[in-house]
């Protein structure tokens, strides 16, 4: 599962001590390439099934929504994308293509 990569925190870290937005899923710098990234909520998902609407989550994220995100290579990311969207809260990353894949 992409969501299980182990993110490179200090890498995180970095950006933000360097006076970047944490939650920005985009780093405003060179060398840049765009990565389309589907991501669901597995919780809003389940509760969708059951007829019923997940607590935080509108129902909307029982679907793949798409972002795009600025980021060097596939690892940084998957890094920002789980930093906005975590595993840990149910999100699930479907699909990360970057901008030269044919969909």
């Amino acid at each position: 599962m992409l969501a299980s990569l182990v993110c490179g925190w200090n890498k995180l870290k970095s950006f933000q001590n360097a006076g970047k937005v944490a939650d920005m899923l985009q780093l405003p710098t060179n060398s840049r390439k765009v990565f389309r990234v589907a991501v669901y909520n597995r919780d809003v998902r389940s509760a969708v099934k059951n007829n019923q609407s997940h607590p935080i989550y509108g129902d909307r994220w029982a679907d793949p929504q798409n972002q795009d995100v600025m980021a060097s290579d596939k690892d940084e990311a998957l890094c920002l994308i789980d930093s906005r969207y975590p595993s840990r809260d149910g999100f699930v990353i479907q699909q990360l293509l970057d901008s030269e894949t044919k969909s």
